[in-house]
């Protein structure tokens, strides 16, 4: 019973802190799109004109890092379901200028010309077979539409997901990417979570002039 005191309190602690720090969401609005999203995201740059990039960092919720027990990571090299690598997403607009095309390939043509930092151009493409991760790639919904990504990799670089959706004559890209590592099953990890997080941004985002995601994030406090 006296060990089994701490850990009952610990874990209520747990579960009431939890609560208490549940996140709250914010909105960023931009000329042609707005964004919802938990305020633990970090909005780093917000784009002042067309091609150029509004960028949001998603960090791992939380700091907790495991150093005692069964799933200590001084002993075992690094626990992979307690950490994940930051995911950094870049959101661009375009005036559409192929609107037969399809939306992310018109997209990355027009991000790899207005920011070659990303390196799209030197980056390969994951090929479908053998699947990466054990995973078959999976498609996003932008804007209401479903869009076949663009992925992509370098090494040394990132490992990239490239989508884009249409709205009223423009083309919203975005660009997701965590620094490749060479340990595969981090990187494999690190990928799942950043497919999950980007799905969670698109969600969120929705052209200026239309309804607002489900569950919609509240303006911020001025």
């Amino acid at each position: 019973m006296s060990r089994l005191f701490p850990l009952a309190v610990l874990a209520a602690v747990a579960v009431g802190g939890a609560v208490g720090c549940a996140p709250t969401n914010q909105t960023l609005q931009t000329s042609h799109f707005t964004l919802n999203h938990p305020d633990f995201w970090k909005v780093t740059k917000t784009a002042s004109q067309d091609g150029q990039a509004t960028v949001v960092v998603i960090p791992q919720y939380g700091s907790a890092v495991i150093d005692d027990g069964s799933g200590t990571m001084a002993n075992k090299g690094q626990n992979y379901d307690a950490v994940t690598a930051d995911v950094e997403v870049r959101l661009y607009t375009f005036p559409d200028p192929s609107p037969d095309m399809d939306a992310t390939q018109a997209a990355a043509q027009l991000i790899s010309k207005a920011d070659p930092e990303l390196a799209l151009q030197q980056s390969a493409i994951i090929p479908d077979n053998p699947p990466e991760c054990d995973t078959y790639p999976k498609k996003y919904t932008v804007y209401g539409k479903v869009e076949t990504p663009l992925d992509l990799v370098k090494r040394p670089g990132h490992r990239t997901i490239v989508v884009a959706g249409r709205s009223d004559g423009y083309l919203t890209g975005v660009v997701s990417r965590f620094e490749y590592e060479p340990d595969m099953q981090r990187n494999c990890h690190n990928l799942s979570n950043m497919r999950v997080q980007l799905q969670n941004l698109l969600d969120g985002l929705s052209p200026n002039g239309a309804t607002p995601a489900a569950g919609g994030a509240t303006p911020p406090k001025p």
